[in-house]
């Protein structure tokens, strides 16, 4: 469907690479220009919005661009099932993910309350990778593997306990580590990071045709509508830094609850 590129949100963390490529966004931009044509970005609808899940370079190259509408496959679903979906995608196509893309698409679903307790090779199949860099990655990070799994027997479903399979008995076993990870951070830090690129390029295009024009006028004008600007984008900045300090906080407070109740559940067990 056509869609407009400003109803495609970008902030629900369904954006699972380490960053943007500005270079990639740049090639894209010449490519397009030559008259290649790109596929539809993908997003998923949850009733109110649209969140974007494959196609953040192209549509930054939109956006740079200038384009107001653009293709778009839109899939039915909520936000986490959004997130869930980004975690695979360009395992096949498109700019192909690095190790570290892959690292931190397996490093968020195994920090993740509910999907850590999905299997290596489900949390594989979601991120597209191996059971084996998903084992690893667990390994690195000091994630238990997940304690109970579900299974079918007799034609019913029910869960068994796998906490002790293939582990030898620890009479002193550590305490649940909850890495603090947040990925509001790693968001915040991608859009800052191709924004600030795509701005820079933007105003050393302007100051080039400033300069060519000999207009001192002109030039006074827009030094003054930089400076205004930058006022703008100092406010704008100290809002998104409370926000992301208040969400912090609340995730810390969340980790600590979580870890107590997880120590309770456990000494209730013995």
């Amino acid at each position: 469907m056509l869609l407009e590129l400003s109803k495609i949100k970008i902030d629900g963390g369904t954006q699972s690479r380490e960053r943007i490529s500005v270079e990639v966004i740049n090639t894209y931009i010449e490519s397009s220009k030559e008259g290649s044509i790109f596929p539809p970005i993908e997003a998923f609808y949850d009733g109110v919005n649209y969140y974007l899940v494959d196609g953040f370079h192209r549509y930054f190259m939109y956006q740079k661009l200038g384009t107001s509408k653009v293709e778009v496959n839109v899939r039915n679903g909520t936000i986490r099932d959004a997130q869930l979906y980004s975690f695979g995608v360009n395992a096949e196509h498109g700019f192909q993910r690095t190790n570290t893309d892959k690292r931190k698409a397996v490093t968020t679903v195994l920090n993740d309350i509910e999907w850590s307790e999905y299997s290596d090779r489900e949390t594989a199949k979601i991120c597209k990778v191996s059971a084996t860099f998903v084992a690893n990655m667990r390994k690195e990070l000091s994630i238990e593997r997940p304690s109970k799994k579900a299974v079918t027997m007799k034609g019913k479903k029910t869960t068994m306990e796998t906490t002790n399979i293939g582990k030898k008995e620890d009479p002193k076993p550590e305490a649940d580590k909850i890495e603090d990870y947040n990925p509001a951070d790693d968001e915040i830090k991608e859009l800052s990071f191709v924004n600030q690129k795509l701005v820079e390029e933007n105003q050393i295009l302007k100051t080039k045709e400033l300069a060519l024009s000999g207009d001192e006028e002109k030039v006074v004008n827009e030094i003054n509508e930089l400076q205004k600007r930058v006022k703008v984008l100092e406010s704008e900045l100290s809002v998104v830094k409370n926000s992301r300090d208040q969400f912090q906080n609340k995730n810390a407070e969340l980790i600590k609850e979580v870890t107590y109740w997880r120590n309770r559940c456990k000494k209730l067990e013995k």
